[in-house]
């Protein structure tokens, strides 16, 4: 079943072509000139799944938790349609909601999708066009649907206050224009004055129409930190350069070389004696660059990694991987997106096999084989890089893991059955076999685990 979210939107055809096309100096391919508006959505539902969604009969691309679709051309004053969508197999409607707003000519239309899929809240607003050598202009929005509270947002230069601004959930500022320049941003709950989220020595540097958002913090710090705010820039979304956001990290371990590993961080022995496919529990530390180095177990003066640059950004989960090809070690991160909402369910799939040059991954029904249907995942390289798969049947889904080489048939290792469930992470990580009668090794986390 299809649940959809539908806005519509509605304007007059305030503007008549006169009949000025019969006067001899009129030239239609050169004074007649397509009047437009430009609308765009932002995606800042915590709790949903990705939206998708269109304009007229035109699909766009869709939005995933904090996303922003592009500005799109669209004729001013007249009646244009925008369906916003998301598909639940088997599930009923659960968010049907129908607004009439107007898209002015040359100016800019903005959607916020926010609150919850319980109680949802829109924020809308125009910008007229805006660029400047010197300033920008400024609006804050509260879209922190989950957190749901009054909030003080301050921005402010060698501790003056420059522009302060008081915001419920679902509201947006007035737009302001600011000097370009470096500030202090600060995010406070207006009830009890405890600071939020904060960021100092912040670059503003682009004249043109900005937004900072304030939403929901899905990282690993939210019982401390529940908000953060980030920037809407045109068509991009961006953390703060300085933002003091918490972060967390884990480690796998994919070296088959080694039996056991210790990490380092910073010089720091953080996690000792991980053996091989092991995954190490998220340890919440401050976000920032830190120095990995990775030594054998039981032989400490054997560094296999030395002196690594790994990068933990603001409110992400990173999980860095170490594979071997041989005796040459490499290591690398990735974010870990373990947000998962009610209606979707995310697999990381991580590969550190060596053997061949790139892999396919299959999600097979007990009865179909590798001809039946594609890969899910098509040559992912030995390379701690995730893959990922979303089901187009409704879980719960009893399905089997098959891998081959790429563009091959030949099933390496015996199918691995699991149970698929929505709002539930899973991780697989694939490595090299240690041994002459295999051919590979498959290691579950997450939710493969933890069933319950």
């Amino acid at each position: 079943m299809r649940t959809t979210l539908k806005i519509t939107l509605v304007a007059v055809l305030l503007a008549v072509i006169p009949s000025c096309g019969k006067d001899p100096g009129f030239t239609p391919s050169r004074d007649f000139v397509v009047p437009i508006g430009l609308a765009r959505v932002v995606n800042a539902v915590a709790d949903g799944p990705t939206l998708f969604y269109s304009v007229g009969n035109t699909q766009l691309a869709p939005l995933s938790f904090l996303s922003t679709s592009v500005f799109t051309q669209v004729l001013p004053e007249i009646n244009l349609e925008l369906d916003v969508l998301y598909d639940v197999t088997g599930l009923p409607n659960i968010w049907v909601q129908d607004e009439l707003i107007r898209v002015p000519l040359d100016d800019e239309f903005t959607v916020i999708f926010t609150g919850t899929l319980e109680n949802p809240t829109l924020i809308r607003y125009i910008d007229e066009p805006f660029v400047s050598n010197d300033e920008l202009r400024l609006r804050i929005a509260n879209a922190a649907g989950g957190f749901d509270s009054r909030v003080d947002v301050a921005l402010s230069q060698q501790d003056i206050t420059i522009y302060s601004v008081t915001l419920d959930m679902g509201t947006v500022s007035d737009p302001v224009q600011l000097p370009l320049g470096n500030y202090d941003v600060t995010v406070s709950d207006s009830a009890s004055g405890d600071v939020l989220w904060q960021s100092d020595d912040e670059v503003l540097d682009f004249g043109f129409n900005d937004l900072f958002m304030l939403t929901d913090n899905t990282g690993p710090s939210v019982a401390s930190e529940p908000v953060r705010l980030i920037r809407v820039f045109g068509e991009n979304i961006t953390s703060f350069a300085n933002d003091q956001l918490m972060s967390a990290y884990r480690f796998t371990n994919l070296m088959s070389a080694f039996e056991a590993v210790d990490l380092f961080l910073d010089g720091e022995l953080v996690e000792g004696n991980i053996a091989y496919g092991d995954t190490t529990d998220y340890v919440i530390v401050p976000n920032g660059v830190y120095i990995a180095d990775i030594v054998q177990s039981d032989d400490p003066t054997n560094v296999v990694v030395d002196n690594a640059s790994i990068s933990v950004t603001p409110g992400q989960f990173i999980n860095i991987v170490t594979t071997n090809n041989g005796p040459i070690a490499a290591i690398s991160s990735f974010v870990d997106e373990r947000r998962s909402p009610p209606f979707e369910l995310s697999i990381n799939v991580v590969s550190g096999h060596h053997q061949f040059e790139s892999l396919d991954v299959y999600f097979l029904s007990p009865d179909e084989t590798v001809n039946s249907r594609p890969p899910v995942i098509f040559g992912i390289p030995p390379i701690p890089t995730p893959g990922s798969f979303v089901p187009t049947a409704a879980p719960p889904l009893e399905l089997d893991i098959v891998i081959t080489p790429a563009v091959s048939e030949t099933t390496l290792g015996n199918p691995i059955r699991v149970n698929l469930e929505l709002g539930r992470h899973y991780s697989l990580f694939i490595g090299d076999p240690v041994s002459e009668d295999e051919e590979i090794r498959v290691f579950l986390e997450d939710d493969f685990l933890n069933p319950d």
